[in-house]
């Protein structure tokens, strides 16, 4: 039961951070779509590969179906050991959670577009 209480205690610590972060305007404009992008994909793996445009490429669409499936197989394994064997054996599907979520999120904010670019276009200056 304290293991229990303890979870839910860094969950919500860790949910608050990330919502301060996100709303924070001076940040988001100091960091542009890369962290905006990236903070979503950490709160739903997959979304912020859609937000880069990446579903319209096969490599996106698969990137994006593999955290999806990921999610989706942590889910079914953290209530599966946790309804069978309980704790401390239900971090194996917690793990799965937080790896897929900081892999996502950083694979977004890396592949994020860097905006717009500004060119040259025209005659040189004389």
């Amino acid at each position: 039961k304290g293991g229990s209480k303890m979870l839910k205690k860094i969950v919500s610590v860790g949910l608050v951070a990330v919502f301060l972060f996100a709303s924070s305007g001076t940040l988001q404009a100091a960091s542009g779509d890369s962290f905006q992008n990236g903070t979503a994909s950490f709160l739903i793996p997959g979304l912020g590969q859609y937000l880069n445009g990446e579903h319209e490429t096969g490599k996106g669409q698969g990137k994006i179906a593999f955290f999806a499936l990921t999610e989706l197989a942590a889910i079914l394994t953290t209530s599966i050991v946790g309804a069978t064997v309980g704790y401390p054996q239900i971090w194996a599907g917690i793990g799965i959670f937080i790896g897929n979520h900081v892999l996502s999120a950083w694979d977004a904010y890396v592949n994020a577009p860097d905006g717009p670019e500004v060119k040259l276009s025209g005659t040189s200056a004389r």
